[in-house]
C-alpha cells in the first residue's frame, strides 16, 4: 500500500521501521547481559532476606536484627544498579518503538518529495501513509514487551535447565532388595518398597514375629562425592541387624556419626562397601517393611495439629486417640484454642520444643510402621514425659512395641531398656551388641580405647549392675512388660482422656460460634454467602478458630483490597513527590504536544497544498523539527518515569525491610512464611520491573487516549454525540473488567504463597517425607497447588481477551461514527482535517484497548505494591534505643546481674491463655539457676519475657534495679543478656561471620572460643581436606592441642557454613552457638536446652566451660536433663506458667512428694 501511495520511495520509511529489528536485537542482547548480571545479585539479596526471615527469632534474641537489616540493605544497594541498567534498557526500547513510526513517516515523506521536486504532499497521500505507520506503532510497542518477557524466560529457562540437568540425588531411598551391590553412587537402580521380603544369603529372613527388618553388612555411610570419599567423613563398617520388636540404641559423642548412620539407613547419604573408598564393592543394605521417622529437629507443617499427625492418612479414631495418648498430647490439646484442629503455625511456632517433638512422635506412632527411626527426639522432653512417652510408644504394649526401633540418644538412663546398643566414636563402630554382652566384655581392649564413650558405658554398666541386670536375660521373642522396669507413675500424671475430650469439645463449640458469627458478618459486609467463605477454608480447620487465625484473616482480607489512589500516591511520593510528578507531567505534555503538533502541522501543510503552492522544503524542515521534538519528549518522559520507578523501588524496599526486621515476633508466628517471603521476593521483583513497565504504559496510554479524544472533538465537535454513549459503555465495561480482572490477579498472587510454603516445607522435611514413602502424595499436593495457581493465571488471560473483543467493537463504532460525521460535513470540513480526525479515530480502538489492558495490568501488578505498602505500615516492637536510656542506666550497667521477676504475666497473643501467670522469683547476682518442668510449662517463655520478644501482659522484670521495659531492645539483647537457644540456627557464610556477625572480636578471641567448646582442631582438619564439612567435632578435642600455634586459624574461621548450618549436625550447631555466647560477655546468660543434643561427656565438659566462662554472670539454665542443672545454686520447677518450687537442689530433694524429687526419681539419674 505504501508503494502504491508513494512509489518506491516509501521503502525508505519501511527501511527505518526495519531498523527496529536489529535495534531490538541489540537492545535484547544488552537486556540479556543485564539480566544475567542482575540475577546473581538478586539471588544474594533473596537468600539474605529469606534466611533472615526464617531465622528472625535467633536474630532478635542475639540483637543481630539491625546488623542483618544493614546487610540486606547493602545487598540491595549492590542489586539496584543492575535493576537500573535493566530498566534503562527497557526505556530505550520503549523510546525506540514510540519514535520509529513518526520518524519512518518523515523519512518516507522526505524521500517522496525530495526525489522529485514536482511532487506535493496531498491529503489523499499523506493521511493513509501516516495511518499505516501509526498502526505499526502498537505492534512494535508490544514487541518490546514480548522481547523483555522472552529475555526473562530465556535466562530463567537456562537456570532451570542447568538445575534439572544436575544429577539426581545419588542416595537411594530406604529400600528392600535381594542384594544391593554398592557402586559408590548409592544404588541408582534401587526402588522404594514398603513391604518387600529381604532375601540375603548371610541373613535368615522369614515372615514371623522376629523377622529381620533392617540388615546392614559391611557398609560405610558418607557424605560427598564418591571420588572424594577417601578424604570425607564416613561411618565405617556398619554391620547391624534389627528384628521386629527389637530396640537398637545408637549412642556416641557429638559428631560421632549417629545422624549420618540414621541418614544412611534412610538412604539420605551415600554408601559403599567397607574399605572400598567409594568404589565398587559388595555390601548389603536391606530392609523389610514400612518406615517412619521422628527427626531431631521436628518437622511440623503449617496445618492443624490433627493434620500433622494424620499426615494424609485416613482418620481412624481409635488409633488417633492412642497416638495422642502415646505422645502425652491430651493436656496440650485441651489448652489449644480449637483443640486438635488448631492450626499450629509454620514450623510449629505456636508450640514449645517438647510439644513439637511429641507431635512428630504421634505422627510416627499413627503410621504404625514396621521400622521406627528416632533421631534423638526424646531429648526435647522432660524426664517425666520422656518416661511416659517411652513406655507408651516403645514398650511391648506400646503402639510401636512390635516395630524394629532405631533410636539415637544421649539419655544414658534409657540404655538399660535396649535390646542392642551401637556405640560410635569418630565415625567408627566402637561396640555393638546386647547390653549384657557389652557388660561381659567390659574392660576389653575394644572399649578401653574409646574415651568418648567411657561416660555412657560407665553409666550403663552401673545401671546394669545389681538386680536389674537380670532383666536382659533372654526368655523368648520380644514381648516383655516394660512397665515392670519403670518406676510407677505418679497419680497426678495419669491422663484422663475423657476430661480433656470434654474440654476440647467445649472449646471447639465456643470456637464454632465465634467462627459462624465472623462468617455471617463477613457475608453481610461483602454481599457473599457465608457458606462460600466457609468452603474456602483450605486448611481443613472447620472449627473456625485457631491460634493466629484472626491476625492472618485480617491480613488476607487486606490483601484482597483493590489498588487504590492512596497506593499510587505512596508510590509517587517514594519516586520523588511533587517534583517527580510535575516534571513527568511536563515531559508527557511536551511529547504529546509535539506528536499532535506534527499531525496538525501536516493537516495545514496538506490543506495549503490543495489551496495553493507551498514551500515544500521549508515545510519539510519544520515538520522534521517537530518530529525531532517528539523524539526528545518521548525519551525524556520515558527515562524520567523509569528513573522515578527505580528510586521508588529502592526507597520502598528499604522501608519494607526495616518494618519486617522491626516487626514483633507475632508476625512470624501467625503469618505463613511463604506469605512473608512472597512479599520479599516476588512482590519486590514485580515492583522493580513489571510495575514500572506497566505503569509507564498505562500513563502513556491515558495521554494517548485523552489526546485522541481532544483531536477528534476539536476537528468534529459532533463526534461527542457518539463518544459520550460509547465512553459510558466503556466505563461500565472497564469497571466490570477491573472487578473481575484484579480479583483474578489477586487470586493468582495469593495462590503463590501456599505453593511457596508447601515447597519450603517439603525441602525442610525431605527426609521425613521420603522415609514415610509420602513422596507421591506430597508431589500430588504440589501439583494441585501449581494447577490452582495456573488456573488463576489462565482466568486472568481469558478475561483480557474478553475485554479485547469488546473494546475492538467500541473502536469500530467510533471509527464508523467519525467517518460518517466527516461524510456528513463534507461541504464544510476540509479534507486535510477530515483525514486528521479519521486517522486518530482509526487508532482509537487500538489506543482504547491498550489503555484498558495497561491500566488493568498496572492495577493487577499493583497488588504487589499494595502488599509491600501493607507491610510498610506494620506495627513495630519497642525501640532499639530509648531516649534517656544512658541516664537511667549507669555506665557499667548491668554490673551485677541481679534479676527480679515481679508478678510477671505473659501471653503470646490476646486470644491465647497466659503462658506465664504471676511469676514471682528473684535471682541474686552471679547466681546459677536451673529451670525444669514439663514441656509447655513455661520454661522457654521465661527467655521470651526476658529478651522482650513478647511484651509482658502484667508485672515487670528488673535487672540490677532497672526495669527492662525502660531500656531499648539493643540494651537488653545486645548488651545485658545472651542466649544459647533450644533450636540453634546458623547463617550462610563463614564460621567467622556466625561467631561474630558484628565484627567486634579479633581472630585470636574467635579461635579461643572455638577451642573452649572443642571445635577448633576438627574444623581445621575439615578445612585441610581430611574430613568433610560435617566432620566429627567432639568436645574431647577441647583439651587437645592447647599449646599449638595459631597457624591455620584463619582457615578455621573461614570454614564455610551452609544455609541453616546444614553442613553441621544439630549438636555441632549448638556448640557454635555456645562459642558465640562466650564471646558476647553478657552479664545474664540463658542456656535454653543448650546441651540437649550433646552426649553426657560433652554435656559435662560444656558445663565446666560454662562454669569457668560465666563465673561472673547470672546463668539461667533451662534443661530436661536434670543432671545438667543438678549443680545449680537454685532450682525452679515450672508448672502452668508458675514457679511451683524453688530452692537449692538438696533442699528440694528433702521435700516429700515434691515435684523436683519426683522428677529426679523418674529421670533415673543422680541429682548431683
Amino acid at each position: 500500500m505504501l508503494v502504491f501511495l508513494l512509489g518506491w520511495e516509501a521503502l525508505a520509511g519501511v527501511a527505518v521501521l526495519m531498523v527496529a529489528i536489529p535495534l531490538n536485537a541489540l537492545l535484547t542482547r544488552r537486556l540479556i547481559r543485564a539480566r544475567r548480571a542482575h540475577l546473581p545479585a538478586t539471588d544474594r539479596r533473596v537468600q539474605l532476606t529469606t534466611e533472615s526471615a526464617h531465622g528472625m527469632r535467633v536474630l532478635k534474641l542475639n540483637g543481630l536484627d539491625k546488623a542483618f537489616e544493614e546487610k540486606v540493605l547493602k545487598a540491595r544497594e549492590e542489586e539496584l544498579p543492575f535493576v537500573a541498567t535493566e530498566a534503562l534498557v527497557f526505556s530505550q526500547q520503549i523510546t525506540a518503538t514510540v519514535v520509529l513510526p513518526p520518524v519512518a513517516a518523515l523519512v518516507a515523506f522526505a524521500a517522496y518529495l525530495l526525489s522529485d521536486s514536482s511532487r506535493e504532499l496531498t491529503p489523499e497521500t499523506a493521511w493513509p501513509v501516516l495511518s499505516v505507520f501509526s498502526v505499526v506503532r502498537f505492534p512494535i510497542m508490544y514487541l518490546s514487551d514480548v522481547l523483555g518477557q522472552a529475555v526473562q524466560t530465556w535466562v530463567s529457562s537456562g537456570r532451570l535447565e542447568r538445575f534439572l540437568g544436575t544429577p539426581d540425588s545419588a542416595c537411594s531411598p530406604l529400600v528392600a532388595t535381594k542384594e544391593d551391590s554398592c557402586d559408590g553412587r548409592g544404588g541408582d537402580n534401587a526402588r522404594r518398597a514398603s513391604s518387600a521380603a529381604v532375601g540375603v544369603a548371610e541373613v535368615e529372613v522369614d515372615a514371623g514375629p522376629t523377622a529381620k527388618r533392617v540388615v546392614c553388612r559391611g557398609v560405610d555411610f558418607f557424605w560427598g562425592a564418591a571420588d572424594a570419599a577417601g578424604g570425607s567423613f564416613r561411618v565405617h563398617g556398619v554391620d547391624v541387624a534389627v528384628a521386629a520388636g527389637e530396640r537398637l540404641f545408637v549412642v556416641g559423642a557429638v559428631g560421632s556419626g549417629k545422624s549420618t548412620l540414621v541418614s544412611g539407613l534412610l538412604g539420605e547419604c551415600r554408601r559403599s562397601a567397607s574399605g572400598s573408598d567409594g568404589g565398587v564393592g559388595q555390601c548389603v543394605v536391606a530392609v523389610r517393611g514400612s518406615c517412619a521417622l521422628a527427626a531431631q529437629t521436628p518437622w511440623i507443617q503449617n496445618a492443624s495439629l490433627r493434620d500433622n499427625i494424620l499426615y494424609g492418612r485416613p482418620m481412624r479414631p481409635g488409633l488417633y486417640r492412642a497416638a495422642l495418648s502415646a505422645a502425652c498430647l491430651w493436656p496440650d490439646i485441651a489448652a489449644l484454642h480449637g483443640g486438635d484442629r488448631c492450626v499450629i503455625g509454620e514450623r510449629g511456632v505456636t508450640l514449645s520444643g517438647g510439644q513439637k517433638a511429641r507431635v512428630a512422635l504421634a505422627r510416627a506412632a499413627y503410621a504404625q510402621p514396621d521400622i521406627l527411626v528416632l533421631d534423638d527426639p526424646l531429648s526435647a522432653l522432660d524426664a517425666q514425659t520422656q518416661r511416659m512417652v517411652f513406655e507408651r510408644l516403645l514398650g511391648p504394649d506400646g503402639m510401636c512395641g512390635n516395630a524394629a526401633v532405631i533410636l539415637t540418644t544421649h539419655a544414658t538412663s534409657l540404655l538399660r531398656y535396649a535390646d542392642k546398643v551401637l556405640l560410635l566414636d569418630k565415625g567408627r563402630v566402637a561396640a555393638y551388641g546386647p547390653p549384657r554382652e557389652l557388660l561381659q566384655r567390659h574392660g576389653g581392649p575394644e572399649l578401653s580405647r574409646v574415651p568418648s564413650v567411657t561416660a555412657p558405658l560407665a553409666d550403663l554398666l552401673t545401671t546394669l549392675s545389681g538386680d536389674k541386670a537380670t532383666l536382659f536375660a533372654k526368655s523368648g521373642p520380644p514381648g516383655r512388660t516394660l512397665s515392670k522396669w519403670l518406676p510407677p507413675a505418679d497419680d497426678n500424671l495419669q491422663l484422663d482422656e475423657d476430661k480433656y475430650a470434654d474440654a476440647r469439645q467445649k472449646s471447639m463449640a465456643e470456637s464454632a460460634k465465634r467462627a459462624l458469627s465472623r462468617e455471617l458478618s463477613a457475608a453481610i459486609e461483602n454481599g457473599s454467602d457465608a457458606d462460600t467463605g466457609a468452603g474456602a477454608d483450605v486448611s481443613g480447620n472447620d472449627s473456625g478458630d485457631n491460634s493466629g487465625g484472626n491476625e492472618r484473616g485480617a491480613t488476607a482480607q487486606d490483601d484482597n483490597k483493590r489498588l487504590g489512589f492512596a497506593t499510587a500516591i505512596a508510590w509517587t511520593r517514594a519516586a520523588g513527590g511533587l517534583v517527580f510528578v510535575m516534571l513527568l507531567l511536563a515531559f508527557f505534555l511536551w511529547e504529546r504536544a509535539a506528536y499532535i503538533g506534527g499531525d496538525v502541522y501536516l493537516a495545514y501543510w496538506t490543506n495549503d497544498t490543495v489551496n495553493g503552492g507551498v514551500d515544500t522544503e521549508r515545510r519539510l524542515m519544520w515538520y522534521s523539527l517537530i518530529v525531532l521534538a517528539n523524539v526528545g519528549g518521548a525519551y525524556a518522559r520515558t527515562t524520567w518515569f523509569v528513573r522515578g520507578g527505580i528510586v521508588a523501588a529502592g526507597r520502598l524496599f528499604g522501608r519494607l525491610i526495616h518494618k519486617v526486621f522491626r516487626a514483633p515476633m507475632s508476625l512470624f508466628e501467625t503469618t505463613p512464611m511463604g506469605d512473608i517471603t512472597n512479599r520479599l521476593t516476588y512482590d519486590v521483583e514485580t515492583m522493580d520491573g513489571v510495575l514500572i513497565q506497566k505503569g509507564l504504559q498505562a500513563v502513556a496510554s491515558m495521554f494517548w487516549w485523552l489526546s485522541g479524544v481532544g483531536v477528534m472533538a476539536v476537528v468534529i465537535p459532533y463526534i461527542l454525540l457518539a463518544l459520550i454513549p460509547v465512553m459510558a459503555f466503556y466505563g461500565v465495561l472497564h469497571h466490570s473488567y477491573l472487578r473481575a480482572g484484579v480479583q483474578a490477579q489477586q487470586l493468582f498472587a495469593a495462590s503463590r504463597s501456599p505453593l511457596q510454603s508447601h515447597l519450603g516445607e517439603l525441602v525442610a522435611g525431605a527426609a521425613t517425607v521420603r522415609a514415610s514413602c509420602a513422596v507421591p502424595r506430597v508431589l500430588a499436593e504440589a501439583d494441585a497447588l501449581i494447577d490452582y495457581s495456573t488456573r488463576q493465571m489462565l482466568l486472568w488471560m481469558v478475561l483480557s481477551r474478553w475485554l479485547a473483543v469488546r473494546v475492538e467493537i467500541l473502536g469500530a463504532i467510533v471509527s464508523f461514527s467519525v467517518g460518517m460525521a466527516a461524510w456528513a460535513l463534507r461541504d464544510t470540513l476540509e479534507a486535510s482535517f477530515a483525514g486528521l480526525a479519521i486517522t486518530w479515530a482509526f487508532n482509537f480502538s487500538i489506543t482504547l484497548n491498550f489503555l484498558v489492558l495497561s491500566f488493568s495490568e498496572m492495577e493487577s501488578k499493583g497488588v504487589s505494591l499494595h502488599r509491600i505498602l501493607q507491610y510498610c505500615r506494620l506495627a513495630e516492637e519497642a525501640p532499639r534505643c530509648v531516649d534517656g536510656e544512658e541516664a537511667a542506666c549507669s555506665p557499667g550497667w548491668p554490673a551485677q546481674g541481679a534479676l527480679s521477676f515481679q508478678d510477671v504475666s505473659l501471653r503470646y497473643r490476646p486470644s491465647l491463655p497466659l503462658a506465664l501467670n504471676g511469676l514471682n522469683v528473684d535471682v541474686s547476682a552471679r547466681e546459677k539457676v536451673g529451670i525444669c518442668g514439663r514441656t509447655g510449662s513455661g520454661k522457654s517463655t521465661i527467655a521470651t519475657a526476658l529478651f522482650r520478644l513478647t511484651e509482658l501482659a502484667g508485672g515487670r522484670i528488673t535487672l540490677d534495679g532497672v526495669d527492662l521495659a525502660t531500656v531499648g531492645l539493643l540494651g537488653v539483647r545486645g548488651r545485658a543478656c545472651a542466649i544459647i537457644p533450644q533450636d540453634p540456627l546458623l547463617f550462610r557464610g563463614t564460621l567467622r561471620f556466625n561467631l561474630d556477625p558484628l565484627g567486634e572480636h579479633g581472630d585470636f578471641e574467635l579461635v579461643e572460643a572455638l577451642r573452649k567448646v572443642g571445635l577448633r582442631d576438627r574444623v581445621l582438619a575439615a578445612v585441610a581436606g581430611r574430613e568433610t564439612e560435617a566432620s566429627v567435632y567432639t568436645c574431647a578435642d577441647a583439651t587437645e592441642g592447647q599449646g599449638e600455634s595459631a597457624a591455620g586459624d584463619e582457615h578455621v574461621l573461614d570454614a564455610p557454613v551452609d544455609g541453616g548450618g546444614a553442613n553441621f549436625s544439630h549438636g555441632q550447631r549448638q556448640l557454635i552457638c555456645t562459642a558465640r555466647a562466650l564471646l558476647k560477655g553478657a552479664r545474664v546468660i540463658v542456656l535454653d536446652e543448650a546441651t540437649a543434643s550433646c552426649d553426657a561427656a560433652t554435656d559435662a565438659l560444656l558445663q565446666g566451660v560454662f562454669r569457668r566462662a560465666f563465673a561472673d554472670s547470672t546463668v539461667l539454665t533451662v534443661a530436661h536433663r536434670l543432671a545438667t542443672i543438678a549443680d545449680s545454686d537454685r532450682i525452679w520447677v515450672m508448672s502452668e506458667g508458675r514457679c511451683v518450687e524453688h530452692g537449692p537442689p538438696d533442699d528440694l530433694m528433702q521435700i516429700d512428694g515434691g515435684a523436683y524429687r519426683a522428677m529426679v526419681a523418674c529421670d533415673g539419674q543422680p541429682s548431683a
